[in-house]
C-alpha cells in the first residue's frame, strides 16, 4: 500500500508595521495536491514582499523554492505578477507569507480619513 502523505499549507498575512497577523489561513493537503495563495486588497495597506518561509529542500539546507513544488506533469508555477501564487503541495509543510506596509497617504477621501483616525 502506498501513502501519500500530507501537510499544511499555511497563508500568512503581515503588517510589517507592527507585525501584527493580519490573517492567516491553512488547509491540509495531499503531496502534489494543487496550492494557491494570492495577496490581500486591504484600505491603507500596500503589498511589500510575497515569499516562501516555511519548508526545507531536499538537502534540509533551504527554504523551499518554487521549482521544488512542480509535478512530474510540469506546468507553470510561482508568483505571477500579480504576486497571486499557484504550485503543488510538496511532501512537507509550507508556508507562504505576504507582507504589507501600512500607508497612511492612501487616499484623501472622508471615509479613508475617518479610516486612519481609527487606525491611529
Amino acid at each position: 500500500m502506498i501513502q501519500v502523505r500530507k501537510g499544511f499549507s499555511k497563508v500568512e498575512h503581515i503588517d510589517t508595521s507592527t507585525g501584527a497577523v493580519m490573517q492567516t489561513t491553512q488547509v491540509y493537503r495531499a503531496a502534489e495536491a494543487a496550492i494557491s495563495a494570492a495577496p490581500l486588497t486591504t484600505l491603507g495597506y500596500s503589498l511589500t514582499n510575497a515569499q516562501i518561509t516555511t519548508g526545507n529542500t531536499s538537502t534540509g539546507a533551504n527554504v523551499l523554492t518554487v521549482a521544488d513544488m512542480q509535478t512530474a506533469a510540469g506546468g507553470t508555477v510561482g508568483f505571477n505578477a500579480d504576486q497571486s501564487f499557484t504550485a503543488h503541495m510538496p511532501n512537507q509543510d509550507v508556508t507562504i507569507r505576504y507582507e504589507y506596509a501600512y500607508n497612511r497617504i492612501f487616499c484623501s477621501s472622508k471615509v479613508c480619513r475617518f479610516y486612519y483616525k481609527m487606525k491611529e
